[in-house]
């Protein structure tokens, strides 16, 4: 019963993309916002520290033509965690990041539905450093911090004003740097 209910959804899935028609594709300007998920990578330079953690952003922009748009969004790189790179033996550091991003993104259409975009803007970030021993804080460090952003992306517009998104995104800021892969839908006005 499941296997069949998954090839429902998957056919379903597969319909949805193929109704897709040039009449049917967005004009390319206008609002839009949505929601993404995926891996972040998170580092802290002098703590050589580099973990996988889960990641989420909410974002919207607005898109002034095919080629040009502008987007904000905030982005929560998530919290890893190490033993190995703790201040004492037998403690534990936890990195979390989160931050606020503002990008140019520079589209081209690959086709009716398709576009693939560069983007560059200014994030700042916070990142929260903590060690821990037997699950008392024993260190705490926030380092808050500005720097170039950059990421690469590709968006599939379906049913007119709904949006598949996956990008790379990433920062390098003064201590540390964050890298993500995420997965989004969005809705344009």
């Amino acid at each position: 019963m499941i296997k069949k209910n998954w090839r429902v959804l998957a056919l379903t899935i597969a319909a949805a993309f193929c109704m897709n028609s040039p009449s049917r594709a967005d004009s390319g300007s206008g609002y839009y916002m949505g929601v993404a998920g995926g891996i972040s990578e998170l580092g802290v330079d002098k703590r050589q520290f580099a973990e996988n953690t889960i990641a989420y952003k909410g974002f919207a922009g607005y898109a002034f033509s095919d080629y040009m748009a502008l987007e904000l969004a905030y982005l929560n790189g998530g919290k890893a965690s190490t033993d190995s790179n703790a201040v004492v033996a037998g403690g534990t550091l936890e990195v979390e990041t989160r931050g606020l991003n503002a990008s140019v993104l520079f589209r081209a259409r690959t086709g009716s539905a398709f576009a693939v975009y560069a983007k560059a803007g200014y994030s700042q970030y916070d990142f929260e450093l903590r060690d821990t021993l037997d699950g008392a804080t024993i260190a705490d460090e926030k380092i808050s911090d500005g720097a170039i952003s950059y990421g690469l992306g590709l968006t599939y517009t379906f049913f007119e004003h709904m949006m598949v998104k996956f990008e790379y995104e990433g920062v390098n800021v003064a201590d540390g740097d964050l890298n993500a892969l995420l997965l989004g839908i969005g809705y344009k006005f």
